[in-house]
């Protein structure tokens, strides 16, 4: 059986992320197309950088074709807020490459360019 994501070499993969913010000191960072892919960070800028990181081991650690994500217009925040939160979505990019025999590089460029 043939276990792993099966990635592209220098492909682009792109997901939103629910932003949440309210109920507890800092940002909590959900993925809807990919349950149990979450961040934290304790600033936008933190939050931003550890989704990205999350999103690359999540994505990593799939087993098969990564699922499609969703149109950020297809989207809605609220099944997701709990009381008192505010949510806004943000798209995550990250370059996974394979390498054979090793574990895959990430490549993670600085979220101001």
């Amino acid at each position: 059986m043939d276990r792993g994501i099966h990635l592209q070499e220098n492909q682009i993969y792109v997901y939103p992320a629910l932003f949440l913010v309210g109920n507890q000191a800092g940002i909590e960072v959900i993925f809807p197309d990919l349950p149990g892919c979450v961040a934290y960070g304790e600033n936008e800028g933190m939050a931003y950088v550890e989704a990205k990181e999350a999103l690359a081991h999540h994505l990593r650690g799939l087993e098969g074709e990564p699922p499609e994500p969703t149109p950020v217009d297809d989207l809605d925040p609220d099944p997701y807020l709990r009381e008192e939160e505010k949510g806004v979505f943000v798209l995550i990019s990250v370059s996974v490459s394979p390498s054979s025999g090793s574990p895959s590089r990430i490549h993670l460029p600085h979220p101001r360019g």
